[in-house]
């Protein structure tokens, strides 16, 4: 038994002096060769996509960080829109019957966009020219 708790005692102070001075092989066994646990920092690429995209949605990109475009880019795609409701077919008609019959087309074109966007995610950018 004393052999044994000796074993186990030598076979842990040994694997402490590894972990402890950084022992390669030790260190590749456990972490993995390349290391994987030093996390990386976020590339040039990732954060020139990110810069991308904001732009696209009217964010400001100067100066800003990787972590801060995300949080701009999140922002700005959580904010929600109510999209209005489409006249039903008896309201239409009360509505369009005085218009011509080009006017009226284009209404109904407008009413059948207004029904095609009911139930979806709308993002709005509003240009400030």
């Amino acid at each position: 038994m004393k052999t044994l708790a000796v074993i186990l005692f030598i076979a842990s102070a040994a694997l402490n002096i590894g972990f402890l001075t950084g022992c390669q092989s030790l260190h590749d066994a456990v972490y993995g060769s390349p290391c994987e646990f030093v996390p990386s920092a976020p590339k040039q690429d990732e954060t020139a996509d990110l810069a991308r995209i904001a732009g696209r949605l009217d964010i400001k990109t100067s100066g800003k960080t990787a972590s801060d475009l995300v949080a701009d880019i999140c922002y700005k795609l959580d904010r929600s829109m109510d999209v209005p409701k489409a006249f039903d077919e008896s309201a239409f008609n009360e509505a369009t019957k005085d218009l011509l019959s080009g006017e009226k087309e284009i209404l109904r074109k407008y009413q059948q966009f207004i029904s095609d966007l009911q139930g979806k995610r709308v993002i709005v950018i509003e240009r400030k020219d």
